[in-house]
């Protein structure tokens, strides 16, 4: 049975962290729009809806929670999903 610990029987939140932002994997959804990234078996899923022309959207990603999140899925706490939208 699959508990999430494939790798060396570790969990993913005692696996060692991504070194960068630039390290984390990448994966295009089926929905041909939904980008997700970092480890897909961390406990924490946060699925975002961003429209990438609204500054409040940008101030997010910059100075809100996005970098709160940058941290937990680099660390392995969460995996983040994208999907865009035209507002």
């Amino acid at each position: 049975m699959d508990h999430g610990h494939d790798r060396g029987g570790l969990p993913p939140e005692r696996r060692p962290a991504f070194e960068s932002a630039e390290d984390l994997p990448e994966k295009l959804g089926a929905d041909g729009t939904t980008i997700t990234v970092g480890d897909p078996d961390a406990k924490v899923k946060v699925h975002l809806y961003e429209d990438l022309r609204c500054p409040v959207c940008g101030q997010f990603e910059t100075s809100g929670g996005g970098p709160q999140l940058r941290k937990a899925v680099i660390n392995r706490h969460a995996t983040a999903q994208y999907t865009p939208i035209r507002g």
